[in-house]
């Protein structure tokens, strides 16, 4: 068998030595441009560290490093051995064979590169996703507050009314429960302000959440409409007793104190003034009961809800007085 011929030993040589110049100088250019990496790599992969070589094999295996010198290393040999092969086998097979090597290299380098674009992405999701939660957390947290105000306004609200009607039941209208002349022994009072004695259905939404919370909130809310009639008919009752009535007794000389029959004094008043009052103290009468009912319970279970919604028991407590 007779061997290769002088001309292709020697091709296959100068080609060998071409490609081992091809490695070395890609193994050069690799080991400058790894100098000047390391030279700007961050602080955590260079100046950190507690030698210049330490630094130096630290970075070699971060994802910089495998771009910065082994990727292009690789592509170099890869290259380099090509023209060795195509020397041996022929040209046309050691090109297909380097590009198949060097197409295995890229793929491999872009799926890298997706993997870490996917894992920055993962990254970028989960640092929005935990500032999101902590606003969220924020804002959970400043409306908790704010409907823990709105409850202890109107338990503060609430109380007042229940005191206002109490005490005006207590004073004025028991002490002459079953007289034939309540109508004119109960006296009249001053204009009442009631613009701080009134909370906001509107600041308690909180309570809408549950069905309990919900039929609760209609219910103060009714006895409230409640109360804020009762004191208009008080205020009315007290502007006829005062405009009307007491112009007529001093007229006709009736003097509080002094022993009238309920006959006498309605016909001083005469019929169509006796019906009114009449009708305007049976319901201010009535309708003081009525309230003082509605509301004592509601202060009640308006309480409890707001110990069990909040989670203590940092709530306003008030002795209701009996009636």
């Amino acid at each position: 068998m007779q061997g290769p011929s002088p001309t292709t030993v020697n091709a296959v040589i100068a080609s060998a030595s071409a490609a081992s110049a091809v490695v070395v100088q890609a193994a050069g250019a690799a080991a400058s441009a790894v100098s000047a990496a390391v030279a700007q790599a961050p602080a955590s992969a260079a100046s950190s560290a507690d030698s210049a070589d330490a630094s130096w094999w630290h970075w070699l295996f971060t994802h910089e490093g495998w771009t910065v010198f082994w990727v292009p290393l690789m592509i170099a040999v890869i290259g380099a051995l090509a023209t060795l092969i195509g020397a041996l086998t022929g040209a046309q097979k050691g090109a297909t064979l380097a590009f198949r090597l060097q197409r295995t290299l890229v793929d491999a380098q872009m799926a890298d590169q997706r993997g870490l674009a996917a894992k920055q992405f993962e990254q970028q999701q989960a640092l929005a996703a935990e500032q999101f939660g902590k606003q969220e957390r924020q804002l959970e947290a400043k409306q908790w507050q704010a409907d823990q105000l709105a409850a202890h306004k109107a338990m503060f609200c609430i109380m007042q009314q229940v005191n206002f009607v109490s005490q005006y039941f207590l004073e004025y209208i028991k002490p002459f429960n079953g007289s034939p002349l309540a109508f004119v022994q109960i006296s009249p009072m001053s204009q009442l302000a009631i613009s701080q004695e009134v909370f906001d259905p509107k600041s308690l939404d909180f309570m809408s959440k549950t069905v309990d919370g919900r039929q609760l909130l209609a219910s103060m809310t009714l006895a409230q409409e409640n109360y804020l009639t009762l004191v208009h008919s008080i205020n009315d009752r007290s502007t006829l007793h005062q405009t009307k009535v007491q112009p007529v007794l001093d007229a006709q000389g009736i003097k509080e104190g002094t022993a009238y029959s309920a006959e006498y004094i309605a016909t001083a008043l005469g019929t169509l003034l006796t019906a009114t009052l009449r009708s305007s103290t049976t319901a201010v009468t009535e309708s003081t009961q009525k309230c003082y009912q509605d509301i004592s319970v509601v202060a009640t279970v308006f309480r409890q809800f707001c110990v069990e919604a909040f989670g203590h028991d940092d709530f306003l407590k008030y002795q209701i007085p009996l009636c």
